[in-house]
């Protein structure tokens, strides 16, 4: 069955790159993800060990398949994160790069925060107390 849905997913992807059609999706941040689920914002830093800056990075268009997404937390940038930094013993967090890797679908946004890992035995190290995470994953026509 497995190999059937492949080789589907391979006919489908051929067909639209037949008739023009892109076959993308995108990965993107936002400046306020939802506090109760205890996220923090974000910045897209590279793709693919590429660097991307400005208005590019909050949302970036990508071809389908696996992606190394290069994260920089923001979470200093927020009132309640900063709050949270304090509570956990972490002073001015420098901004440290971790990366996620997402495996793009056709016709698909995933959005991207920081997500704090309070128990983590490298908290003491840069960026040890945090890790990149897709939030939600959207439906989004790609062109």
């Amino acid at each position: 069955m497995r190999h059937r849905l492949a080789v589907t997913v391979c006919l489908l992807l051929a067909a639209s790159a037949a008739h023009g059609q892109t076959v993308c999706g995108y990965v993107a941040t936002n400046p306020k993800p939802p506090a109760s689920k205890d996220l923090y914002p974000a910045a897209i830093a590279e793709v693919d060990g590429k660097k991307v800056a400005g208005s590019d990075a909050r949302r970036i268009k990508l071809e389908v398949g696996v992606h190394r997404i290069g994260v920089q937390a923001q979470i200093g940038d927020d009132r309640r994160g900063r709050a949270k930094l304090v509570e956990l013993g972490i002073g001015d967090a420098a901004a440290t790069l971790a990366v996620i890797e997402i495996d793009v679908q056709a016709d698909s946004s995933y959005q991207i925060a920081a997500q704090l890992v309070a128990n983590h035995k490298d908290r003491e190290q840069p960026g040890g107390y945090w890790e990149p995470v897709v939030w939600r994953k959207l439906v989004d026509s790609c062109r």
